[in-house]
C-alpha cells in the first residue's frame, strides 16, 4: 500500500518492572528508573504510517469498531483536556487511585474499563515526542549542546542508564500513529512496537486536541528500551521501545 510501508524490527521481551516514566503527548520532568533484565529476542513485522490520510482512514476504521458507551467517551474527552493533572496524580502515588476524590476514581475505572473495547488489530508503529526531562532531570540542563544538538556525553550516559532495561509507566501514554510535525522540535522521539491484540485506542475523533492522531495506551503499562541511536543531524535521540503490557485488567 503506497504511504505505508512494513519494517522489519526485533522485538525484546522481558521479565520484570521498574518505575514511572511518562504520559501526555508532550511529557513534563520526572523521575524515572531502571533496571536489567533476562531478554528473549526475535523478528515480527510493524506497520508504519507515512501517509496523514491513510493514517486517519486506519484510525477511524478502528474507533467506529469500539462501540464506547456516553460514559467512556466522555471519560476519555476529560481526560484529554486535564491529561497531566490525571497522570502527575497516578504517579505520585504509583497507580493507586485509593484515596482520590470520587469523580477521579469513577474517571480512571472508565478509561481502564474502556481499554476492554479498544485493541490494535494488527502489529503496529506509535510514536511520542518528549523533552530531556523524560531522562530525568539529571539530563534536564545536560543533554542538548548550544547549537541544538544532543551532548554526546550525556546521550553515552543515558544509554547506559536504560539500554535494554524496562520502563513502568503509572499514567496513561498517549502517542500518534505518525511521526507528526508537533514532534519536529522534541530531541527524543520514541517508536513504541504494539503487538496485535494489545490494548491501544484511536481517541483523535473525540480529543480535546483532534488533530494529533492520538492513540492511547493504558495506565500501569511496562515498555522494554530495546535501541538507543541518534539522528542523523545528530539533534535527536531516537529510542525503540517494546510494549509489554498492562497490569491493569478490570472486568
Amino acid at each position: 500500500m503506497k504511504g505505508l510501508r512494513k519494517s522489519i524490527l526485533c522485538l525484546v521481551l522481558s521479565a520484570g518492572v521498574i518505575a514511572p516514566v511518562t504520559s501526555g503527548m508532550i511529557q513534563s520532568p520526572q523521575k524515572c528508573y531502571a533496571y536489567s533484565i533476562n531478554q528473549k529476542a526475535y523478528s515480527n513485522t510493524y506497520q508504519e504510517f507515512t501517509n496523514i490520510d491513510q493514517a486517519k482512514a486506519w484510525g477511524n476504521a478502528q474507533y467506529k469498531k469500539y462501540g464506547l458507551s456516553k460514559s467512556e467517551k466522555e471519560a476519555i474527552v476529560s481526560y484529554t483536556k486535564s491529561a497531566s493533572e490525571i497522570n502527575g496524580k497516578l504517579r505520585q502515588n504509583k497507580g493507586v487511585i485509593n484515596g482520590f476524590p470520587s469523580n477521579l476514581i469513577k474517571q480512571v475505572e472508565l478509561l481502564d474499563k474502556s481499554f476492554n473495547k479498544m485493541k490494535t488489530p494488527e502489529n503496529i508503529m506509535l510514536f511520542r515526542g518528549d523533552d530531556p526531562a523524560y531522562l530525568g532531570t539529571e539530563f534536564q540542563n545536560t543533554l542538548l549542546n548550544s547549537n541544538g544538538t544532543i551532548n554526546k556525553t550525556a546521550f553515552e550516559k543515558a544509554k547506559a542508564k536504560f539500554l535494554n532495561k524496562d520502563r513502568l509507566e503509572y499514567g496513561y501514554i498517549s502517542t500518534s500513529l505518525m511521526n507528526v510535525s508537533q514532534f519536529a522540535g522534541r530531541p527524543i522521539i520514541t517508536k513504541f512496537k504494539v503487538a496485535k491484540g494489545s490494548k491501544a485506542g484511536y481517541i483523535d475523533p473525540i480529543s480535546a486536541f483532534a488533530g494529533q492522531l492520538e492513540m492511547l495506551l493504558p495506565r500501569h503499562s511496562t515498555y522494554h528500551i530495546d535501541d538507543m541511536r541518534l539522528s542523523s543531524d545528530g539533534k535527536q535521540i531516537i529510542i525503540t521501545a517494546t510494549m509489554m503490557g498492562t497490569a491493569i485488567n478490570p472486568k
